[in-house]
């Protein structure tokens, strides 16, 4: 007799014994069941940008592939979490291009579900190494603070306030990389010239106060 199994010691050190398993080094191909193979392709194309060029991965570190069902009944939960570097410009564009979402941007755990040609419910999920204060429509003062609310992912009780923005500077766990790209700045500083120096005096105070947890600012215009 074969007996693919072996013997290991429980924490009650007990001799017991444990089936052998696969040694599986990562998953490659994603299937997605769809109606119509060739228009799934086009749709997450369009959509999601993904080339489907047999010589290279398509989405990252994974495949993606479509397995034709004809009664297909889509599920009610995601099925995929997708990552994308900035989930604002994600969830606009996908809007403006008509793709069916399923309510607003979760900006507390930083996601928003939408679903495909299919029905297929997905989720896109923001990997967070920057925030990108994106101040290129911003007006006022009161519309600056909700620009860094929303790209720091500040809680709900921020207080939309100078020194409010200092303590989520020093409080903030999630931009990984603890970057700001301020996109628009030239025009910030033509428009809101004074928030736009307190915007830079409060970073610079905070990485002279506490210098292991230093900010790196980046102006992108």
């Amino acid at each position: 007799m074969n007996d693919q199994s072996l013997l290991i010691w429980n924490g009650r050190m007990e001799l017991k014994r444990q089936p052998q398993v696969p040694n599986i080094s990562r998953i490659i191909v994603a299937t997605i069941p769809v109606r119509d193979v060739e228009q799934a392709k086009a749709w997450y194309s369009l959509h999601l940008g993904i080339d489907f060029d047999a010589r290279k991965l398509h989405a990252g570190n994974l495949n993606i592939g479509f397995s034709k069902v004809e009664n297909h009944s889509p599920s009610a939960h995601s099925i995929f979490i997708w990552q994308t570097s900035d989930l604002e410009h994600a969830y606009r564009s996908m809007k403006a291009n008509g793709v069916t979402l399923h309510g607003e941007v979760n900006w507390v755990c930083r996601y928003f579900v939408f679903a495909d040609c299919d029905g297929n419910r997905m989720t896109m999920w923001q990997q967070d190494e920057e925030a990108i204060f994106r101040l290129s429509a911003v007006q006022t003062a009161e519309e600056l603070q909700d620009v860094i609310k929303r790209a720091l992912f500040c809680r709900n009780s921020y207080g939309r306030t100078w020194s409010s923005f200092e303590e989520e500077l020093l409080l903030c766990e999630t931009i990984r990389g603890r970057k700001i790209v301020l996109d628009g700045w030239s025009r910030l500083l033509s428009v809101l010239p004074e928030e736009a120096h307190l915007l830079k005096e409060c970073v610079k105070r905070h990485n002279a106060k506490y210098p292991s947890h230093e900010w790196l600012l980046e102006a992108r215009n």
